[in-house]
């Protein structure tokens, strides 16, 4: 049996267990215990003192108080608890074994139906979209006008489609890009919204026996379109999970729709992969409306320096942060091309002002009148 990823192991159980053994019968004990799980069967009486790494003469003397936690069937020792927690593992590997198969099955069934479609198709000759128009010019009168009431166009479901993958890129084109909400419930709601607008009908929590750990589960949505073909949709924040893969692998096709925009379309374990967050255009910080006393080409060294330094300036709020900054020092009588010089030479994330520098003199406040200073003598005075 392969080695085992894990053992566990309670601890107080164990403590309660063996509070009366020495330390070199602790290490004994667990030595034989990590040999039990890591081999998955029963020890052989002749391996014990060499498994505990002792001596024979101190085997003998550690032997009698480990014997107890184990049963002696007079070629092995067993230890029950150990072979109760390996049947537990052994049964949920085979169930997620046996879940993994069926799921593969599954596809492969649904890739050779396609298949088959395809060929009783060319066989039989079903009409296709082009062959409906030429029925219509030989047996009707000939119309410029569209008498199909349900026919629509862009992101409407107009027909059955021929095919279970030709439903599924249906639906991506109408998630992919295009949901909001910063919760799952509000994604979730964003989703259904946009799949009713599409025409179909939408089952929101819908049944399937198996989700990858021998129970049953929910796929979060799952449309039907006119042949029958069902199309499962699980919604996952930044990857596909195991058991929503498993999960769609219990209907006809399948999308996982990550909370994401900067994901490219892809597949995984057969079922298509996309992100369905609206793609937020991005910030540039060039672009923000600069006061008259700040020059456009030294907000513009600033702005290089900050993505030189891989730091840059992402959003409007940070922008505009940075502008106040130097209005700030500005008031206290420091130029914008002080500000900004002395942070870069200084390889600063953020403005600040040159130290031990005096400032210069401060914006004079132009609306106010100076009044005499006292300090010149009576003489002096114009």
């Amino acid at each position: 049996m392969a080695a085992l990823p894990y053992m566990q192991l309670y601890i107080a159980d164990y403590l309660a267990d063996t509070m009366h053994l020495s330390a070199e019968e602790h290490g004994a004990y667990l030595l034989l215990m990590f040999n039990y799980w890591q081999t998955g069967k029963p020890i052989p009486k002749n391996r014990l003192a060499k498994i505990a790494r002792l001596t024979n003469e101190r085997w003998a003397d550690v032997e009698p108080s480990l014997r107890e936690f184990f049963c002696d069937n007079g070629e092995e020792w067993v230890h029950l608890r150990i072979e109760e927690d390996l049947a537990s593992v052994r049964e949920k590997l085979t169930k997620k074994s046996a879940a993994g198969k069926a799921s593969v099955q599954a596809r492969r069934s649904r890739k050779e139906a396609d298949v088959q479609t395809k060929q009783e198709r060319n066989l039989t000759g079903v009409q296709t979209d082009v062959g409906v128009v030429f029925e219509h010019g030989a047996n009707t009168k000939a119309t410029n006008k569209d008498t199909d009431k349900d026919l629509k166009t862009d992101l409407t479901h107009p027909k059955p489609f021929p095919s279970g993958r030709e439903f599924r890129d249906f639906v991506a084109g109408v998630l992919e890009g295009r949901l909001s909400g910063g919760t799952a419930a509000e994604f979730c709601n964003s989703a259904v919204v946009a799949l009713q607008a599409a025409g179909l009908d939408v089952c929101r929590e819908y049944p399937v026996p198996e989700r990858g750990d021998g129970c049953g589960g929910r796929i979060d949505i799952v449309v039907t379109d006119r042949n029958g073909v069902r199309c499962g949709i699980e919604l996952d924040r930044n990857s596909p999970r195991q058991k929503s893969l498993l999960k769609i692998g219990a209907v006809e096709t399948g999308i996982c729709v990550l909370r994401r925009s900067d994901i490219a379309r892809h597949t995984e374990q057969g079922i298509l992969v996309i992100g369905g967050a609206v793609r937020q255009k991005k910030f540039d910080p060039l672009s923000v409306d600069l006061p008259d006393w700040l020059p456009e080409t030294l907000w513009h060294e600033w702005v290089q320096f900050r993505q030189a330094l891989r730091k840059p300036i992402r959003t409007e709020q940070g922008a505009n942060g940075a502008i106040r900054e130097l209005e700030k020092f500005r008031q206290q009588g420091f130029t914008p091309e002080q500000v900004i010089r002395h942070s870069i030479a200084n390889e600063y994330q953020g403005l600040f002002a040159p130290k031990g520098v005096r400032p210069g003199t401060l914006l004079r406040q132009v609306n106010t009148v100076s009044l005499p200073d006292s300090a010149i003598p009576p003489g002096f005075r114009g």
